[in-house]
Formats: C-alpha cells, structure tokens, sequence
C-alpha cells in the first residue's frame, strides 16, 4: 500500500504539473496573442493617422492653390480697374 500512495503521488504530481504547464502555456499564449493585437492595433492606428496627415496635407495644398489662384485673380482686376481709371482720365 506503501507503494501504491507513492505511485499516486508521482502520478499526482506528474498531473499537477501537466495542468501547470498548460495553464503556462495557455497564459503564455493569450499574452502573446495579446501583444500581437496591440501591435496590430497600433499599425493600424498609425496607417489611420498617416492618412489623415496626407489627407490634411492634400487640402492644405488645394487650399493654397485656391488662394493662389484668387490672389492672381484679384491682381489682374486690380489690373483692368487701374487701366480703365487711367483711359477714363484721358
């Protein structure tokens, strides 16, 4: 009978560190699958914020070409006003 708590105990212990094992491997596991979504997460936030900052960037220039535009627009009629006032003046 001696034996056979000793042989338990083995098989005991054995099973304990199976599931203790497992548990470490599942554990080990989540944290791994944990960090791989954090890490997705954080690629797919900084692709959203670099195409926000493109976004930002291609307006910014639409913007200044507008105000380009209406600058050269302006000029020129300031243009044809000074030479209008210039042939009503003669």
């Amino acid at each position: 009978m001696g034996t056979n708590l000793t042989k338990q105990s083995r098989v005991s212990r054995v099973l304990h560190f199976k599931d203790t094992w497992l548990l470490k491997s599942v554990l080990i596991g989540a944290y791994a699958t944990n960090a791989i979504c954090k890490g997705r997460s954080t690629v797919l936030l900084k692709e959203a914020t670099q195409r926000d900052v493109e976004r930002e960037r291609r307006q910014r220039m639409e913007a200044e070409a507008r105000v380009r535009e209406a600058t050269a627009e302006a000029e020129r009629a300031r243009s044809r006003i000074h030479h209008l006032q210039r042939e009503l003046a003669r």
